[in-house]
């Protein structure tokens, strides 16, 4: 780790003036959002900072391992259903945004969810594919998730500009629950696909 210095400080600073002044822009795209002055905005985004430098990495360290082992008993299908179901319901926690409290377990329902998304999708791509294709697999779901990643990215950007963000906060246990009809069409328990533990 790196010893604070000038310029860490500035750009530390820097970041904590530009995220409050997002939090400070937020109540003119979602309606259901307010915040009251300036100071209410550098608090904020100190706390949301704090959490998402400090209390996420904590999560991820302290579950990664014990999420996987836990999943590995279970079937793929299941596993990757509820991992999809918890992001949409991070998501949709923000709809009503009743303070901060709502945002901090709604990141640590998303970090639940792609604890338990990533090491089954990854090892369940190396099962279902032929032992000298594992490598093409892996770079598919890769790019899948680049592919799905862009349009939500678009459509969210279209959305906020129109002012109908929350419509899109709405919907996110929609798409979860047909995510998680996909996932269905998995391989069942019986299958012997073993998560692999890696960085989320």
């Amino acid at each position: 780790m790196q010893p604070l210095t000038k310029d860490t400080n500035m750009r530390l600073l820097l970041t904590w003036l530009i995220n409050a002044a997002a939090l400070m822009a937020l109540p003119y795209l979602m309606h259901s959002v307010v915040v009251d002055n300036f100071t209410t905005a550098l608090v904020a985004a100190l706390v949301l900072g704090l959490v998402n430098t400090v209390i996420r990495p904590v999560l991820v360290v302290l579950t990664q391992y014990p999420a996987a082992r836990w999943a590995s008993g279970r079937s793929p299908r299941f596993v990757l259903s509820l991992g999809a179901l918890l992001n949409g319901l991070a998501v949709f926690l923000l709809l009503p945004f009743t303070g901060i409290a709502v945002v901090v377990i709604s990141i640590v329902l998303l970090t639940a969810g792609e604890i338990l998304l990533a090491p089954v999708s990854s090892a369940l791509a190396a099962t279902l594919a032929p032992e000298r294709l594992r490598g093409s697999y892996q770079s598919v779901l890769d790019c899948g998730y680049s592919a799905a990643s862009m349009p939500a990215v678009a459509l969210g950007l279209f959305l906020v500009g129109r002012g109908d963000f929350e419509w899109l906060l709405g919907a996110a246990p929609l798409v979860a629950l047909a995510a998680a009809v996909c996932f269905s069409a998995l391989p069942g328990k019986g299958t012997d696909v073993q998560p692999v533990v890696e960085a989320v």
